[in-house]
């Protein structure tokens, strides 16, 4: 699922009902996601659980190709927020996960213009 917020200030007037809005920016897409590790013989799929923890651990944005978010979304980069990881009782092989991420658009030093 993919949401996207927007920046608006809003103001209260004395006398008059309602706020007046200001559009500010598009804000941030909101990415959920949510799979499941598995094995199809019936051991923990540890190694792929260490790699997801590898990656949910990137102290920076990640980079992601999907043609989905790329494509419809100009989405290329993303930070990862809120990883969940479980254990499915009776399901030795699998193992649930979920996170939110947040797009990022890295900034660039010629952005940076310092006077």
């Amino acid at each position: 699922m993919v949401v996207q917020n927007v920046n608006i200030v809003k103001e209260k007037i004395q006398g008059r009902d309602g706020t007046v809005k200001e559009y500010i920016s598009n804000g941030d897409y909101v990415i959920s996601c949510q799979g499941v590790l598995s094995n199809k013989d019936n051991t923990l799929p540890e190694d792929q659980a260490r790699a997801l923890n590898e990656i949910f651990n990137v102290p920076q944005s990640v980079q992601i190709v999907s043609l989905f978010l790329n494509n419809v979304f100009e989405i290329f980069d993303v930070v990862i927020e809120s990883p969940t990881v479980a254990i499915s009782e009776g399901k030795r092989n699998s193992i649930p996960f979920s996170f939110t991420a947040i797009s990022d658009v890295p900034i660039t030093f010629e952005e940076l213009k310092i006077e």
